[in-house]
């Protein structure tokens, strides 16, 4: 893909939002990095202390990276998978990790609907 901007990502963003999210996912910070070390991040924050765990999360970026030239659909599907992880942690879903069960089976949805969702991306 020649150019990825943030306006790009803001419109899939919406549109993936209203198409695979039922509409419940504020817009986050969008970010463009240069980073080679992660295609893709979502990122937010938590008010620390004994409260902390109980207090729902906050500021919520999801960054892609344009270090490496990806096509469209690559792009995309980074982008869905970094909404995954924003939706379990905006609606307080419980997961057995990281990439747990209810992320791959999200990530399985997705990706019977044509996407190419994966759990991480090897380039050399």
């Amino acid at each position: 893909m020649e150019t990825i901007t943030k306006e790009y990502l803001l419109d899939n963003f919406k549109k993936f939002n209203a198409l695979y999210f039922q509409e419940t996912l504020p817009v986050p910070t969008l970010i463009l990095t240069k980073t080679r070390r992660t295609i893709g991040q979502f990122c937010c924050k938590r008010p620390s202390g004994l409260l902390g765990r109980f207090a729902r999360p906050k500021d919520f970026t999801i960054k892609i990276s344009i270090y490496y030239d990806l096509s469209e659909r690559e792009c995309l599907s980074v982008l869905l998978h970094e909404m995954i992880h924003y939706y379990i942690t905006y609606k307080g879903l419980k997961d057995t990790g990281p990439h747990g069960r209810l992320f791959k089976q999200m990530m399985g949805e997705l990706n019977k609907q044509g996407w190419q969702i994966s759990v991480s991306y090897r380039f050399t």
